[in-house]
């Protein structure tokens, strides 16, 4: 095959992918969008129902709230009627007036039960209660399951407001469970209390009067819910006391055995903020789990502390529109093939006419991009189109400038990762009695932590632990001019607190307004004293692991961190009575502030945790314990910070 027919093709391939894969593209895309309008249908369906389900459940609210107005319409009325013949007979609150008040009570409670009983088929008796302990029941025979209400005795003068039992709020032996009673209190004629009256009624034969007017009743189910309460007047929970099931005459409600209604909403909270009135979701209906069924509920509450709740399953809504959901990205993409099966005809024949001109530059190319890849940035695309190819042309003769300059620059970071690698001490085993480890790993080439170790006069030993602000050239340049002004004075001047002060002057001169600034912690050991001295230039406290108690303190200190202010005087701590087995630990916060996978970070109390295992092992293991576990924590993730550890052990023949 020639060089023009692998061109051609390469341009044809070219040219048919890009558009082959903004077919396949567009093909998801349209399933998306096919999708999507499946789902706003769905959307717009559900909350269409919700309303009519919403619509459905206030319809049953009205009736039983207008029914119950009613119903405490009867009960005045024979409550007037008491308080008429009391007043007649003018009784007051004595001993005397309630025997004649009770009396006129039983002979009238007979008389308004019989005449309720006529047009209030859901009557199930009348019931009069007194402060004496007084009670009266008709129909006596009946087990009418009455949620008694309690004498009204702190009832103000004139007060007229009812009072309602509801199922379970206040139970009196084996009730039943759909009975609702409400009181009204009964007065003498000097306006106190003698008692109340109320009227007990099933509210499952109340519901069953009312028709609901709704599409989906045939399919949706119907719960007549009371409230629970807390003690803090908190909603606690709801209790089922009556249903109407699906496929059923919308009239047909059965009263049910009091259960929790958690048994059957798996979300507690949405039906609570139902409860509250808050009728619609973010998406304008409520969708929730109903006996392993996804459903649209909708809630109406009642007065009393009653609510319907209204519970249509999903797919009741949905089965219409189920068979749909592709049918619109299938005549999208059929669409989107023929133009994408024309377009690619047309390239075809472009290509094969264009092939012969666009050789040349192409040998040209392929010939520069060869040199390039040998090392030769030197390479360059000569010829002038007035097209894309030109384009190309110049973005090559600027990547090969580009390029040279990053290899350059590589070969600098090569160059000064090398030398500060140079830096780092090389730690004797052993020196002076004195066990010391040091561990460093930078989160790029090059880093701004600081490690050194120094022998001083009279086999003192002095440890440095720095950490620069920021990563790369810039701290590393800075982290090599600290470790020469601390080298340099360290030669001249054995007091810790002059040689920092120093060090500080000079170093914020030179970084002037550069933002920068160093953390330090410098300690040097007396052999010969068995003593430390320290000075802490706002770097984190080292850490002593006491041999003798196994105790654990923070080697603490006053100091401003380097760089910041010229005119800082800085001041050093000391500790005495070292004894072999002790150990100092001094680090950066690289190795405490590493996050793992989960976000969490190393901690400081994790690093005490790890040393403290491993006190009775030597420096170079206790370091290479604790770099390891920070390690290990790390993971998969990327090193954010610069990571430095020395560990000082006093040895054995220390005390010898």
């Amino acid at each position: 095959m020639g060089l023009r027919s692998k061109f051609l093709l390469i341009l044809i391939i070219f040219s048919v992918v890009p558009l082959l894969s903004f077919f396949f593209i567009n093909q998801r895309l349209f399933d998306k969008l096919g999708s999507e309008v499946y789902q706003i249908a769905k959307v717009l369906l559900l909350q269409t129902t919700a309303k009519e389900l919403q619509a459905s459940a206030d319809n049953y609210t009205l009736n039983i709230n207008r029914e119950m107005s009613y119903i405490v319409k009867h009960l005045e009325n024979c409550r007037d009627e008491i308080e008429k013949a009391m007043f007649q007979s003018k009784l007051t609150s004595s001993q005397n007036s309630a025997l004649r008040a009770q009396e006129i009570a039983t002979q009238k409670l007979p008389y308004f039960f019989q005449r309720l009983k006529i047009f209030r088929s859901e009557l199930v008796s009348l019931n009069l209660s007194s402060g004496d302990g007084f009670h009266l029941q008709y129909p006596p025979e009946e087990d009418s399951g009455t949620a008694l209400i309690p004498y009204l005795e702190n009832t103000a003068p004139g007060e007229d407001k009812p009072v309602w039992g509801l199922p379970g709020m206040f139970p009196s032996g084996d009730l039943a469970k759909q009975y609702i009673t409400v009181g009204l209190p009964i007065q003498y004629a000097n306006g106190s209390t003698m008692g109340n009256i109320s009227i007990v009624f099933d509210i499952i034969k109340l519901l069953q009067s009312i028709r609901p007017s709704s599409q989906w009743s045939p399919y949706m189910k119907s719960l007549l819910l009371v409230v629970d309460y807390q003690k803090d007047n908190q909603i606690d929970g709801f209790q089922v006391i009556g249903t109407r099931a699906p496929l059923s005459d919308n009239t047909v409600w059965l009263a049910e055995k009091t259960f929790s209604l958690n048994r059957v909403l798996e979300v507690e909270d949405a039906a609570v903020s139902l409860f509250l009135g808050k009728k619609y979701g973010e998406q304008g209906y409520v969708s929730l789990p109903y006996e392993g069924e996804v459903s649209v509920l909708a809630f109406s509450k009642i007065e009393i502390g009653l609510g319907i709740l209204n519970i249509l399953p999903e797919r009741e809504v949905l089965y219409r529109i189920t068979r749909h959901p592709g049918r619109l990205s299938r005549w999208l993409s059929l669409d989107s093939f023929l133009i994408v099966s024309g377009v690619v005809m047309i390239m075809v024949i472009i290509a094969v006419y264009r092939s012969r001109l666009m050789l040349v530059p192409f040998f040209s190319m392929v010939s520069a991009f060869r040199r390039l890849s040998e090392g030769d940035f030197s390479s360059r695309l000569e010829f002038s189109t007035q097209d894309e190819r030109q384009m190309v042309a110049d973005a090559f003769n600027d990547m090969t400038l580009q390029l040279k300059d990053g290899m350059r620059m590589r070969q600098g970071l090569e160059v000064a990762k090398e030398v500060q690698h140079n830096f780092f001490p090389e730690v004797a085993t052993n020196i002076s009695d004195l066990e010391i480890a040091a561990g460093m790993s930078y989160c790029e080439e090059t880093g701004g932590d600081y490690v050194d170790v120094l022998q001083g006069k009279d086999g003192k030993i002095c440890v440095i632990v720095g950490d620069v602000t920021g990563h790369g050239i810039g701290a590393a340049l800075l982290m090599a001019t600290i470790r020469s002004l601390i080298r340099g004075r360290y030669e001249i001047d054995s007091d810790l607190s002059q040689l920092i002060t120093s060090v500080n002057h000079k170093l914020t001169v030179d970084m002037g307004e550069s933002g920068r600034f160093v953390t330090l912690f410098i300690l040097e050991i007396d052999p010969a004293v068995q003593k430390m001295r320290w000075v802490r230039a706002g770097h984190d406290p080292a850490w002593f692991f006491c041999n003798r108690d196994n105790s654990i303190v923070s080697l603490i200190g006053p100091g401003l961190a380097l760089g910041v202010d010229s005119e800082f005087v800085y001041s050093g701590s000391c500790r005495d009575n070292l004894e072999s087995g002790d150990v100092i630990v001094i680090g950066t916060d690289g190795i405490w502030e590493t996050i793992d996978t989960d976000g969490h970070q190393f901690g400081k109390s994790r690093l005490e945790q790890i040393v403290s295992e491993n006190l009775n092992r030597t420096a170079t293991d206790i370091s290479d314990s604790l770099l390891a576990a920070v390690s290990i924590f790390r993971g998969d993730q990327d090193q954010e910070d610069d990571v430095s550890l020395v560990v000082i052990k006093v040895a054995e023949q220390w005390n010898k």
